[in-house]
């Protein structure tokens, strides 16, 4: 067995909010092993409950809504990037249009996860991050 299985890891839980797009490791967080899949306190930009994707996650950029969208999809269906032992948890898909079939072979119905798809673009539609101000004085 690897160092790494027995360790658990070792790592921060990353938690994504899905509304602001940024992600942020929680400090002793590794032990951390709540029966909700939302972080016990809010996203420090909106307010959101945020998503804990475990340790091995790494965000997406903040201006790629397909990507992050990809993730919301996965995150609602219980894909998460946790380690596994040496050889990880399984692929996850490197596009928007491969998470459909990633989670029908998962075992998901298509239906539904074509449902899922939708409702999350829906939520999703329209919605901008506020623009940057200029730091220059």
């Amino acid at each position: 067995m690897c160092k790494r299985a027995i360790s658990g890891g070792g790592g921060k839980k990353h938690f994504a909010c899905f509304n602001c797009r940024k992600c942020f490791k929680q400090p002793g967080s590794a032990e951390w092993e709540a029966p909700e899949k939302h972080r016990p306190f809010p996203c420090p930009d909106c307010r959101e409950p945020m998503c804990d994707l475990g340790s091995d996650f790494k965000a997406p950029r903040q201006r790629d809504a397909r990507q992050w969208l990809k993730v919301e999809v996965l995150a609602s269906f219980g894909v998460t990037y946790r380690p596994g032992c040496c050889d990880g948890p399984g692929r996850r898909p490197a596009e928007l249009t491969e998470v459909e079939h990633c989670l029908v072979a998962r075992g998901h119905q298509r239906e539904r996860v074509r449902q899922r798809i939708e409702a999350v673009k829906q939520v999703r539609r329209g919605h901008r991050l506020p623009r940057r101000t200029s730091r220059r004085t």
